[in-house]
């Protein structure tokens, strides 16, 4: 009779426990049909007009802001201002910055349905990685990306920056080794919503900028050190904290790099791009009109003086 009871037990158990799967199961199921309708949605209303335009510093300006580098290094300065996927903004006489470039125009309301959609979705797995046994860098890149998506327009890199970190480590067994299917699929689903956001941010032409070849010596270390110069020139009260955050954000391609060595080499290049194209805009900055007061102020000078050997060692990583 006792193990009557027993084995009665252990159905009720195994039925509670294949009813709480089955509960779970239909509950993403109808989280993925509520994203599918929304981005169903956006596509029905979505707007297409592609505009874009590609701009960077005249030559004349670069030679003039950089006097210390030879000839043949004006090129390389040249192609890493017009990578950079940012530009540099006076935002009452402080250092700000936006997304470069002309995007794709959306629908009305189409950026800001999509960023929505991205927090709830993000928040989602944030809900579920506390439930879970997820590495410490996984969650803290997951709630830097939802930080970024609390500004009111986020500049790209601020995302993009610890996505590269997320999608490296959804590569990772070490990282994904004992989770469910279903969470690793919402958080390749979080990939792909963020590069459907890509062209309403960043235009085709700056996604397509190229910088010079790197030099095979340099190493993940070498740029989180400069990484870090750069962030701490620039924590300074005349620069605007949205351009730390996007300092900051730029150094997850580089770790996305040493945890994940087979896109080190992209990693590497959206990074610099990010860095480089900061620190040289500011620094030209004096000689043209959109920066000149940040770039006149004492304190704009003083940061401007402190960026120049930053980006000596930025541009001595190319061949």
């Amino acid at each position: 009779m006792e193990q009557t009871h027993e084995e009665s037990d252990q159905n009720l158990k195994k039925a509670k426990a294949e009813r709480e799967e089955a509960e779970r199961i239909e509950a993403k199921r109808r989280e993925a049909e509520r994203i599918e309708a929304e981005r169903q949605e956006i596509e029905n209303y979505k707007s297409e007009i592609p505009q874009a335009f590609y701009s960077h510093f005249d030559r004349s300006v670069i030679i003039e802001a950089f006097p210390n580098f030879p000839t043949d290094k004006i090129s390389t300065i040249e192609q890493i201002v017009g990578a950079s996927p940012v530009e540099l903004t006076d935002q009452d006489h402080r250092l700000g910055l936006r997304d470069k470039g002309t995007p794709e125009k959306g629908a009305p309301g189409e950026l800001e349905l999509r960023f929505r959609i991205l927090k709830d979705h993000v928040q989602q797995i944030l809900v579920e990685c506390r439930q879970k046994q997820v590495p410490d860098d996984f969650h803290r890149r997951l709630s830097n990306y939802l930080i970024a998506l609390e500004h009111e327009l986020p500049v790209f890199l601020m995302l993009d920056g610890p996505m590269s970190f997320i999608q490296g480590s959804i590569n990772d067994n070490y990282v994904t080794d004992g989770l469910d299917g279903g969470f690793i699929a919402a958080c390749k689903l979080l990939v792909s919503m963020h590069e459907e956001i890509r062209p309403l941010l960043v235009s085709k032409e700056q996604s397509e900028a190229m910088l010079p070849e790197l030099l095979p010596s340099v190493t993940s270390e070498d740029l989180l050190k400069i990484a870090d110069s750069a962030i701490d020139v620039m924590s300074d009260p005349s620069v605007e904290n949205e351009v730390v955050e996007a300092l900051r954000a730029s150094k997850n391609y580089f770790e996305s790099a040493l945890q994940n060595g087979t896109s080190r080499l992209g990693h590497f290049r959206s990074g610099i791009a990010a860095i480089g194209g900061i620190v040289s805009s500011a620094i030209a900055g004096a000689l043209g009109t959109a920066l000149f007061t940040w770039a006149t102020s004492t304190s704009g000078m003083a940061v401007i003086a402190q960026l120049r050997p930053i980006f000596e060692k930025i541009v001595a990583l190319f061949a």
